[in-house]
């Protein structure tokens, strides 16, 4: 339990982590607002639809530019951790201390977690800063409802108007957690076959862009597996997001498990 406490606290308070939010906002405020046009006179007369803020979050969210970071960021806060203690030999004195099972579990999964965590930070932290800017100019939902100036992500969750976006605000953050803990742990992965710093934070990326190439032109009936697909949901999904986040949990247990293996293979027994 101690290493695990140090090695999260580690993560989370390192650079790379603080740099990974700060990039999956900026990636998300990119999104956002690429390709939009906005009257502002219109806006100061009238304000903007209700709901325009969640509807900027989810443009966002389906962005290019946020599919595409998202592989990169994940791994900055711990991604070359195992590499450099093994590089330094800094693992020799810690595994006779924890043991080798609980040293390679807990580096495996303080991976996903910093890759998963940064993730969740990012997209609350970026609704957080739609909400105080965006919210105080939208109409009230009385006059949206009489007008229909509703924005289409006001429907998405159940199909009629409704106020509270916090139940798919909670959804689309888990979906990116899982989304960060799976590409962290297809960097960790790569890392630990190839031990290389390179492949520990653009292996990832790698993958995510031959995954998008790959199954856009060519293999589109197994859609499932293209990470422009986990946001936009253009195919059918069993459960819409709560279909995604099973589908990206498994694939997060497994690699995970895949990790462990591996890297209990690397270092030699305490």
């Amino acid at each position: 339990m101690q290493a695990f406490r140090m090695d999260l606290e580690r993560a989370v308070t390192s650079l790379g982590f603080i740099l990974a939010v700060a990039g999956i906002i900026i990636a998300l405020a990119a999104g956002s607002f690429t390709g939009l046009w906005v009257d502002m006179e219109m806006v100061k007369e009238q304000g903007l639809e209700f709901g325009y803020h969640w509807q900027m979050l989810k443009r966002g969210l389906q962005s290019e530019a946020f599919t595409f970071a998202l592989p990169i960021l994940c791994t900055l806060g711990f991604g070359g951790a195992f590499l450099e203690e093994r590089k330094s030999g800094f693992y020799k004195f810690a595994l006779p201390r924890y043991g080798r099972r609980t040293y390679v579990l807990t580096k495996v999964i303080v991976n996903v977690l910093s890759g998963g965590l940064a993730m969740w930070i990012g997209v609350m932290a970026a609704a957080l800063i739609y909400w105080a800017v965006y919210a105080p100019m939208e109409i009230n939902m009385e006059i949206a409802g009489l007008t229909g100036r509703v924005s289409d992500v006001m429907y998405e969750a159940t199909g009629v108007l409704h106020s509270n976006m916090f139940l798919l605000l909670l959804q689309w953050s888990a979906m990116a957690f899982l989304m960060g803990g799976t590409w962290a742990g297809v960097s960790c992965l790569f890392a630990i076959l190839y031990e290389n710093r390179y492949m520990a934070y653009g292996a990832a990326f790698l993958i995510s862009y031959l995954l998008i190439i790959l199954l856009s032109r060519f293999f589109d009936h197994i859609y499932i597996f293209n990470p422009r697909e986990w946001f936009n949901q253009s195919h059918y999904w069993e459960g819409g997001n709560l279909g995604v986040m099973l589908m990206l949990a498994e694939c997060m247990l497994l690699l995970i498990l895949t990790d462990w293996i591996l890297m209990s293979r690397r270092i030699a027994p305490a």
